[in-house]
Protein backbone atom coordinates (compact mmCIF):
# COMPACT_ATOMS: atom_id res chain seq x y z
CA UNK A 1 0.00 0.00 0.00
CA UNK A 2 2.62 2.16 1.15
CA UNK A 3 4.52 1.73 -2.01
CA UNK A 4 1.92 2.43 -4.14
CA UNK A 5 0.87 5.78 -2.91
CA UNK A 6 4.38 6.60 -3.30
CA UNK A 7 4.53 5.80 -7.12
CA UNK A 8 1.11 7.45 -7.47
CA UNK A 9 0.49 10.82 -7.38
CA UNK A 10 -3.59 10.79 -7.58
CA UNK A 11 -3.02 8.42 -4.27
CA UNK A 12 -0.99 11.61 -2.57
CA UNK A 13 -3.17 13.75 -3.60
CA UNK A 14 -6.43 11.48 -2.74
CA UNK A 15 -4.65 10.68 0.76
CA UNK A 16 -3.61 14.60 1.14
CA UNK A 17 -7.54 15.74 0.66
CA UNK A 18 -8.86 13.08 2.53
CA UNK A 19 -6.69 13.20 5.77
CA UNK A 20 -7.07 17.20 5.50
CA UNK A 21 -11.00 16.76 5.20
CA UNK A 22 -11.45 14.31 8.35
CA UNK A 23 -9.43 16.41 10.28
CA UNK A 24 -11.51 19.13 9.52
CA UNK A 25 -14.42 17.06 10.14
CA UNK A 26 -13.12 15.74 13.28
CA UNK A 27 -12.73 19.19 14.32
CA UNK A 28 -16.10 20.89 13.46
CA UNK A 29 -18.06 17.70 14.68
CA UNK A 30 -16.41 18.07 18.17
CA UNK A 31 -17.02 21.52 18.19
CA UNK A 32 -20.84 21.03 17.21
CA UNK A 33 -21.12 17.93 19.70
CA UNK A 34 -20.32 19.88 23.05
CA UNK A 35 -22.04 22.46 22.08
CA UNK A 36 -24.99 20.25 21.76
CA UNK A 37 -24.45 18.20 24.60
CA UNK A 38 -24.15 21.88 26.59
CA UNK A 39 -27.52 22.91 25.44
CA UNK A 40 -28.66 19.52 25.94
CA UNK A 41 -27.30 19.88 29.53
CA UNK A 42 -28.43 23.00 30.07
CA UNK A 43 -32.70 21.95 29.17
CA UNK A 44 -32.45 18.90 31.31
CA UNK A 45 -31.55 21.49 34.17
CA UNK A 46 -34.54 23.54 33.03
CA UNK A 47 -36.94 20.40 32.56
CA UNK A 48 -35.45 19.44 36.29
CA UNK A 49 -36.00 22.12 37.77
CA UNK A 50 -40.02 22.62 36.24
CA UNK A 51 -40.49 19.39 37.77
CA UNK A 52 -38.83 20.34 41.04
CA UNK A 53 -41.56 23.57 41.72
CA UNK A 54 -44.33 21.59 40.36
CA UNK A 55 -44.02 18.99 42.55
CA UNK A 56 -43.10 21.38 45.49
CA UNK A 57 -46.32 23.56 44.75
CA UNK A 58 -48.12 20.40 44.94
CA UNK A 59 -46.87 19.18 48.37
CA UNK A 60 -47.21 22.47 49.40
CA UNK A 61 -51.53 22.16 48.26
CA UNK A 62 -51.40 18.63 50.06
CA UNK A 63 -50.44 20.21 53.14
CA UNK A 64 -52.81 22.27 54.14
CA UNK A 65 -54.49 21.22 57.23
CA UNK A 66 -52.45 18.46 57.12
CA UNK A 67 -50.94 15.99 59.17
CA UNK A 68 -47.49 15.63 59.63
CA UNK A 69 -48.21 12.12 59.16
CA UNK A 70 -50.47 12.86 56.11
CA UNK A 71 -47.42 15.48 54.78
CA UNK A 72 -44.95 12.45 54.77
CA UNK A 73 -47.37 10.16 53.18
CA UNK A 74 -47.90 12.67 50.30
CA UNK A 75 -44.01 13.22 50.06
CA UNK A 76 -43.71 9.65 49.87
CA UNK A 77 -46.47 9.50 47.02
CA UNK A 78 -45.16 11.99 44.53
CA UNK A 79 -41.99 12.52 45.81
CA UNK A 80 -41.06 9.49 44.15
CA UNK A 81 -43.34 10.12 40.64
CA UNK A 82 -41.91 11.63 37.12
CA UNK A 83 -38.15 9.79 37.64
CA UNK A 84 -37.71 11.59 40.73
CA UNK A 85 -35.21 9.45 43.17
CA UNK A 86 -36.27 11.34 46.48
CA UNK A 87 -37.94 14.50 48.03
CA UNK A 88 -37.40 15.99 51.24
CA UNK A 89 -38.98 18.50 53.41
CA UNK A 90 -36.14 21.04 54.84
CA UNK A 91 -36.90 23.83 58.00
CA UNK A 92 -35.85 27.03 58.55
CA UNK A 93 -32.79 25.17 61.04
CA UNK A 94 -31.53 23.01 58.33
CA UNK A 95 -32.84 20.24 59.37
CA UNK A 96 -34.39 17.51 56.96
CA UNK A 97 -38.16 16.65 58.61
CA UNK A 98 -40.17 15.02 55.86
CA UNK A 99 -38.50 12.67 53.59
CA UNK A 100 -39.71 9.88 51.11
CA UNK A 101 -35.93 8.01 52.35
CA UNK A 102 -37.26 7.87 55.96
CA UNK A 103 -34.17 7.00 57.46
CA UNK A 104 -32.76 10.29 56.33
CA UNK A 105 -35.24 11.93 58.43
CA UNK A 106 -33.79 14.35 60.97
CA UNK A 107 -30.12 14.50 58.77
CA UNK A 108 -28.80 18.05 58.78
CA UNK A 109 -27.85 20.54 56.05
CA UNK A 110 -26.43 23.17 58.37
CA UNK A 111 -23.08 22.84 56.60
CA UNK A 112 -24.39 22.09 52.91
CA UNK A 113 -23.86 25.30 50.90
CA UNK A 114 -26.55 24.96 48.64
CA UNK A 115 -29.22 24.38 50.81
CA UNK A 116 -27.77 27.73 52.81
CA UNK A 117 -27.91 29.91 49.54
CA UNK A 118 -31.72 28.20 48.23
CA UNK A 119 -33.33 29.31 52.32
CA UNK A 120 -31.15 32.64 52.95
CA UNK A 121 -31.56 33.97 49.51
CA UNK A 122 -34.33 32.43 48.30
CA UNK A 123 -33.01 31.04 45.16
CA UNK A 124 -33.29 27.28 43.04
CA UNK A 125 -29.91 25.95 43.57
CA UNK A 126 -30.27 22.57 41.14
CA UNK A 127 -26.22 20.50 40.74
CA UNK A 128 -25.71 17.35 39.42
CA UNK A 129 -23.83 14.50 41.84
CA UNK A 130 -23.21 10.69 41.16
CA UNK A 131 -24.75 8.66 44.00
CA UNK A 132 -23.31 5.14 45.49
CA UNK A 133 -24.98 3.17 43.03
CA UNK A 134 -23.32 4.91 39.67
CA UNK A 135 -26.84 6.85 38.85
CA UNK A 136 -26.32 10.63 37.66
CA UNK A 137 -28.46 12.56 39.75
CA UNK A 138 -30.00 16.40 39.17
CA UNK A 139 -30.13 17.43 43.07
CA UNK A 140 -32.55 20.44 43.09
CA UNK A 141 -33.59 22.68 45.93
CA UNK A 142 -36.71 24.96 45.48
CA UNK A 143 -37.09 27.70 48.60
CA UNK A 144 -40.97 27.55 50.15
CA UNK A 145 -42.80 28.87 52.73
CA UNK A 146 -45.21 26.68 54.35
CA UNK A 147 -45.76 24.90 57.54
CA UNK A 148 -45.81 21.48 58.62
CA UNK A 149 -47.17 21.05 62.32
CA UNK A 150 -44.55 23.03 64.30
CA UNK A 151 -42.17 22.94 61.61
CA UNK A 152 -41.48 25.80 59.20
CA UNK A 153 -40.56 24.20 56.06
CA UNK A 154 -38.20 26.83 53.90
CA UNK A 155 -36.90 24.39 51.20
CA UNK A 156 -37.83 21.14 49.10
CA UNK A 157 -34.85 19.18 47.88
CA UNK A 158 -35.64 16.70 44.91
CA UNK A 159 -33.87 14.02 43.29
CA UNK A 160 -34.34 13.77 39.58
CA UNK A 161 -31.95 10.61 37.79
CA UNK A 162 -30.96 11.95 35.09
CA UNK A 163 -30.09 8.19 33.46
CA UNK A 164 -32.90 7.64 30.53
CA UNK A 165 -31.87 11.50 29.82
CA UNK A 166 -28.58 10.85 29.71
CA UNK A 167 -29.18 7.81 27.31
CA UNK A 168 -30.98 9.91 25.02
CA UNK A 169 -28.44 12.50 24.87
CA UNK A 170 -25.58 9.75 24.03
CA UNK A 171 -28.17 8.47 21.89
CA UNK A 172 -28.43 11.59 19.96
CA UNK A 173 -24.54 12.28 20.13
CA UNK A 174 -24.16 8.73 18.81
CA UNK A 175 -26.66 9.66 15.70
CA UNK A 176 -25.02 13.17 15.11
CA UNK A 177 -21.03 11.23 14.39
CA UNK A 178 -22.73 8.41 12.47
CA UNK A 179 -24.22 11.42 10.12
CA UNK A 180 -21.04 13.42 10.40
CA UNK A 181 -18.60 10.18 9.03
CA UNK A 182 -21.18 9.35 6.46
CA UNK A 183 -20.53 13.61 5.45
CA UNK A 184 -16.85 13.40 5.34
CA UNK A 185 -16.98 10.16 3.47
CA UNK A 186 -19.46 12.25 0.56
CA UNK A 187 -16.83 15.76 0.94
CA UNK A 188 -13.90 13.42 0.79
CA UNK A 189 -15.28 11.94 -2.98
CA UNK A 190 -16.34 14.97 -4.33
CA UNK A 191 -13.18 16.73 -4.79
CA UNK A 192 -11.15 13.67 -5.49
CA UNK A 193 -13.59 13.33 -8.58
CA UNK A 194 -12.86 16.87 -9.20
CA UNK A 195 -8.97 16.75 -8.99
CA UNK A 196 -9.03 13.86 -11.04
CA UNK A 197 -10.98 15.84 -13.85
CA UNK A 198 -8.43 19.12 -13.85
CA UNK A 199 -5.43 17.60 -12.47
CA UNK A 200 -4.96 13.56 -13.00
CA UNK A 201 -6.36 13.30 -16.33
CA UNK A 202 -4.15 16.02 -17.95
CA UNK A 203 -0.90 14.50 -15.85
CA UNK A 204 -1.51 10.94 -17.48
CA UNK A 205 -1.90 12.31 -21.02
CA UNK A 206 1.79 14.32 -20.20
CA UNK A 207 3.69 10.97 -18.79
CA UNK A 208 2.04 8.77 -21.92
CA UNK A 209 3.51 11.91 -24.48
CA UNK A 210 6.49 11.88 -22.21
CA UNK A 211 6.99 8.06 -22.67
CA UNK A 212 6.33 8.20 -26.30
CA UNK A 213 8.65 10.63 -26.82
CA UNK A 214 11.52 8.53 -24.58
CA UNK A 215 10.47 6.05 -27.18
CA UNK A 216 11.16 8.06 -30.13
CA UNK A 217 7.60 8.10 -31.75
CA UNK A 218 6.44 11.28 -32.17
CA UNK A 219 3.11 10.44 -33.69
CA UNK A 220 1.18 10.80 -30.89
CA UNK A 221 -0.64 14.21 -30.92
CA UNK A 222 -2.12 16.13 -27.37
CA UNK A 223 -3.10 19.69 -27.11
CA UNK A 224 -4.32 21.12 -23.51
CA UNK A 225 -6.35 24.64 -23.25
CA UNK A 226 -5.17 24.43 -19.44
CA UNK A 227 -3.40 27.52 -18.36
CA UNK A 228 -2.15 26.18 -15.30
CA UNK A 229 1.49 24.39 -15.18
CA UNK A 230 -0.11 21.20 -15.99
CA UNK A 231 -1.68 22.86 -19.45
CA UNK A 232 1.58 24.40 -19.88
CA UNK A 233 4.03 21.81 -19.88
CA UNK A 234 2.11 19.02 -21.92
CA UNK A 235 2.16 22.33 -24.84
CA UNK A 236 5.32 22.36 -24.30
CA UNK A 237 6.37 18.99 -25.18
Amino acid sequence: MLKFIQKSFKAKMVLIITISIFLSGVGISAIILKSQYDSQLEQMKIDGLNIAKITAKNIENASVESTEERVQSIVEELGTSNGIQYTDLIDVNMVDVIDSQKEEIGKSFADDDATIATVRDKKDSPSFYVDPTGSTVLDIQVPVDFKVGDHQIAAVDIGISMDSLYENIYNSIIKSCILTLALIIVFSIIPVLIINVIAIKPLREGVELATSIADKDLRMCISSNSKDEVGSIINSM
